[in-house]
């Protein structure tokens, strides 16, 4: 609350091998450079601390692994498809976990489930783990609207903390393929409990750095702006990456950039 921007500059190293066809094994390890955060205040959230003792993950673990794991992914049907996770899941989390996506063709909507076992993985981010474990997971419906590129997802399910709700996402995707939105979770968690805020809201930009480079890239840049990290309506990271994953080569996709495409 005294001071409430914090500065960190790092350099970090990540790349994946595949072991077998859809077996592969991910990692990305991060060395702090600099950063403001010696000075920072005690949580002091009446939940378990899933989110609020982030800054001792980038005090403490200046040099770590964001996230080491072996993943699995395979196309079930036509429109299903399936991944497994086992490893350091995030920065905060190690654990075990699966997901689903049903993705039928000539439709705007998809729903996915994804399911987590996960265990705090102690602040240097090597590879102890502290004693906290939760079972998380949600229901997804994803929504891609007709209209002017607006795109709605509900997230329903249990927190990292426990605590049993629903999220709500509401975005709009440009021309240029940058995507802005807004986010709000409301959970069986009590506003006073809660904290300051009362309940997790925040919004969020994603730019495809296609664009911006050179050269040619699938990648792109995620910003999540939160209003304050509380511990209540706490997802996990990448906990449904699987529709992400599927974007590109969705039915939806194909048919939106049909207009870019060059005939000889």
């Amino acid at each position: 609350p005294r001071q409430p921007l914090r500065i960190q500059l790092y350099a970090s190293l990540d790349g994946s091998v595949e072991l077998l066809p859809g077996l592969s094994l991910e990692g990305e390890y991060q060395a702090n450079i600099y950063d403001t955060f010696s000075n920072s205040v005690p949580a002091m959230s009446l939940l378990p601390h899933v989110r609020t003792d982030v800054v001792k993950y980038l005090t403490k673990g200046r040099y770590g692994f964001s996230n080491l794991m072996g993943v699995y992914r395979a196309r079930l049907a036509p429109t299903l498809f399936g991944e497994i996770k086992a490893g350091y899941l995030e920065n905060m989390y190690a654990g075990v976990g699966a997901q689903l996506l049903w993705r039928p063709d000539d439709e705007r909507w998809s729903l996915g489930a994804d399911i987590y076992q996960v265990w705090k993985r102690n602040f240097d981010r090597l590879f102890g783990l502290r004693h906290y474990h939760v079972l998380t997971g949600h229901v997804t419906l994803y929504y891609r609207s007709p209209w002017d590129g607006l795109n709605i997802n509900v997230h329903v399910g249990r927190y990292l903390a426990g605590d049993y709700g629903a999220t709500f996402e509401v975005s709009r995707r440009f021309m240029t393929d940058v995507e802005v939105g807004a986010y709000v979770t409301f959970t069986n968690v009590p506003f006073k409990k809660f904290g300051e805020g009362s309940f997790d809201k925040g919004i969020f930009v994603r730019v495809p750095l296609e664009a911006l480079l050179p050269f040619s890239t699938q990648s792109s840049y995620n910003l999540y702006l939160p209003s304050l990290t509380r511990d209540g309506g706490q997802r996990l990271i990448g906990d449904d990456s699987l529709y992400a994953d599927t974007m590109r080569t969705s039915y939806d996709e194909i048919t939106r950039h049909g207009e870019k495409a060059i005939s000889p």
